[in-house]
């Protein structure tokens, strides 16, 4: 299989790793409004970009598993390439890192907002149902049925 047109697997790799740095360096720009997304009512927009990222990256793992296999057939016969490899690899490592540490922030706060949701859901229908006990005759004289 060839990818970016070149049948050398050093040169094939070090694109790939140089295209998933690029991703992720885009994810931890986008993850700089996160915490401030998170509060808005309209979380669409997030939900879109998220759903884009999350595809490229599947389109990354996937590709990585085809590389990775023709790599480690022939991994030895450039010192040189492997060396660049590795230190991309490093790269994409901490990149990861990083985005794996603002997920589990974001997703902490989500969780959060999720419980206050929850509470004032709760509070409306405590509400809703208060309402209910004392609703009005429908007869119009103004009595309340408090069995109702």
């Amino acid at each position: 299989m060839r990818m970016g047109g070149s049948t050398d697997i050093g040169a094939r790799i070090v694109n790939y790793f140089e295209r998933q740095i690029a991703l992720y360096t885009e994810m931890l720009h986008a993850y700089e409004t996160l915490p401030r997304e998170l509060e808005q009512e309209d979380l669409e927009s997030l939900s879109a970009r998220q759903s884009a990222f999350t595809q490229r990256l599947n389109q990354l793992d996937e590709e990585f598993r085809l590389l990775n296999r023709e790599w480690r057939r022939g991994a030895g016969a450039n010192p040189q390439r492997a060396h660049e490899v590795r230190v991309l690899a490093d790269r994409a490592r901490d990149l990861a890192k990083q985005i794996e540490t603002i997920s589990r922030k974001a997703s902490q706060q989500a969780r959060d907002r999720m419980g206050e949701v929850k509470l004032a859901l709760d509070a409306l229908h405590r509400g809703q149902r208060a309402v209910r006990q004392y609703r009005i005759d429908e007869d119009g004289a103004g009595h309340v049925d408090r069995k109702a």
